[in-house]
């Protein structure tokens, strides 16, 4: 089968990741028109160009263990899935380390390489 893509980014995988971004929407609380459709293209961005890498990853972790895998279509959908789910959480959790980072980094550093509070 061939692999429809457009920029690089295969068709299935941005749909599944879109589907994931308005999953989402299910768990975040009062929420605007334009805070909708960021979520939305969050899930879509994350899922477009995270989900190959972190597959690799994932399956040379779980190979390591487990030993050699049939990498299968459906495993890397799930897994843009997911990053579509979960990457509203994923760009705020880095808005908000760079926000911190800003105002005082080597504050941030410290807590970080202590393991102390939240950074």
């Amino acid at each position: 089968m061939i692999e429809q893509t457009f920029l690089g980014i295969a068709y299935d995988q941005a749909l599944a990741g879109t589907v994931g971004g308005v999953v989402s929407l299910a768990f975040i609380r009062d929420l605007t028109p334009v805070k909708v459709w960021l979520a939305i293209f969050t899930g879509f961005a994350c899922s477009a160009y995270l989900t190959a890498t972190l597959s690799r990853l994932g399956i040379t972790l779980v190979e390591k263990f487990v030993g050699p895998m049939k990498h299968e279509r459906g495993d890397l959908l799930a897994v843009s899935f997911i990053l579509g789910l979960l990457g509203v959480y994923l760009v705020a959790g880095v808005v908000k380390l760079a926000d911190r980072f800003g105002t005082d980094p080597l504050d941030l550093i410290r807590r970080i390489r202590n393991g102390s509070g939240n950074p």
